[in-house]
């Protein structure tokens, strides 16, 4: 094992700022982005279920009282600063810095220790991999169920490693909220176990807190599941029992690690071959909540985010072996390496990324256009994204009522004038 040491004040210091340098900078270009698409429903969700005499109502909503923390933080946020994508997008990107920061502070684990987690961590601040989370608004659930979760993670330990009442108590609460942040907290507890088969499994008292755990990721699994019948993405296609997900599951982790994390295991896997396992299957285990999909072969880009720290160990512990070797030429190969992986991610994100995102802004774009200039109603013949978008946006944005936007029937009588068609504009 390689070893961890400790860290003086000012290093760690140093150490924070080049991180929270790295998680930003990538990011730059998007945050005067406009929102987009699904943002104006996490808004106008946020109004209609945070204040307290809605919480009934998001209770009996499946989906959403599932993301419960997205909701309260979206809403604060529009309480604030109103609609602007702006303050949105910043307060995406302050959760992605404390998430890189958490996963520096898994050097608190002495199976990974500080050499590893702190170039892990800058490995994770500049992964392209999982830039929706971090850029899409509506996205905010994946930074904050890796946020808590990962907490929840760090707390288990600490427990493990001191069975204390208030460690104890801190661990329940952050998995509580671990499980109102996504559904995909509920492979926790699979996390937790093997946590305590590696450092405490001769030790009986924490399998009573393992079984509430599994037992309230069953319950909470079971809810979603027994109102089915109103779940969003369990009626529309999104997801399905009957998805290959084995297959979904080796191609989501196969894109995971193309290219940088296929190389790293070649480094690894001769030496630290328990690691390397332990690592992926971190990933794979996080990922197959989300391989239920029936749309695609692989996990969207934004659910990746929580599994990439399993791909971004993997390159801090092959990055630091080469250090480690003692000689020079592997060392400025390590130096040249982390250049390139910085300059290849943040080039990708800047040249490909960042048209695309614009692209995705058009269509409510130039909806919103021509609503404030025909004023309501407005009726939607042709767009890209689901009605409900567009009467959120125009609610959100606009501040027009509920049913100042309706759907195109032909039967129906139309003021032309009022009749949106989206315009794809040229590349």
């Amino acid at each position: 094992m390689i070893a961890s040491s400790a860290l003086s004040k000012p290093r760690m210091m140093l150490a924070a700022a080049l991180l929270i340098v790295a998680a930003v900078i990538p990011y730059l270009p998007f945050v005067p982005l406009p929102a987009i698409s699904d943002d104006y429903l996490q808004i106008g969700y946020s109004r209609n279920y945070v204040p307290r005499a809605h919480w009934p109502e998001l209770a009996s909503d499946a989906l959403y009282r599932c993301r419960a923390t997205s909701l309260i933080l979206t809403y604060w946020i529009d309480q604030f600063f109103g609609a602007d994508p702006l303050p949105h997008r910043v307060a995406s990107i302050a959760i992605h810095i404390l998430n890189v920061l958490l996963v520096a502070a898994l050097g608190l684990w002495s199976r990974i220790g500080w050499r590893i987690s702190l170039p892990a961590a800058l490995f994770f601040a500049l992964r392209e991999g999982h830039q929706e989370a971090v850029v899409w608004n509506a996205a905010i659930h994946d930074l904050l169920v890796f946020f808590f979760s990962t907490l929840t993670l760090l707390a288990w330990i600490r427990w493990l490693q001191s069975k204390t009442t208030l460690r104890l108590v801190t661990f329940a609460i952050l998995f509580i909220l671990a499980l109102f942040s996504k559904e995909s907290a509920a492979v926790l507890p699979l996390l937790m176990l093997a946590l305590w088969w590696l450092d405490d499994r001769s030790a009986r008292t924490p399998l009573w807190v393992l079984g509430v755990a599994f037992a309230a990721a069953g319950l909470y699994t079971a809810a979603t599941f027994q109102n089915s019948a109103s779940h969003l993405h369990l009626n529309d296609g999104t997801f399905s029992i009957h998805a290959p997900v084995v297959r979904t599951v080796l191609l989501s982790m196969w894109r995971l690690l193309l290219p940088w994390g296929l190389a790293a295991c070649l480094v690894v896997f001769p030496r630290r071959t328990r690691f390397a396992c332990g690592a992926l299957a971190f990933s794979a285990v996080v990922l197959l909540p989300y391989s239920f999909l029936t749309y695609t072969n692989h996990v969207p880009s934004r659910h990746s985010y929580w599994a990439g720290l399993g791909a971004s160990l993997l390159i801090g512990t092959a990055a630091v072996m080469l250090w480690e070797c003692g000689k020079v030429w592997p060392r400025r190969l390590v130096v040249l390496l982390t250049v390139t992986f910085a300059i290849h991610n943040t080039a990708y994100l800047w040249g490909k990324k960042l048209p695309q995102y614009l692209a995705r802004t058009e269509a409510t774009e130039q909806f919103l256009r021509f609503a404030a200039h025909v004023g309501p109603p407005v009726t939607i013949q042709c767009a890209p994204y689901r009605l409900e978008v567009f009467e959120y946006a125009a609610n959100v944005q606009l501040n027009w009522p509920p049913g100042s936007v309706v759907g195109y029937e032909p039967s129906a009588p139309v003021d032309p004038k009022r009749v949106f068609c989206y315009v794809e504009s040229e590349p």
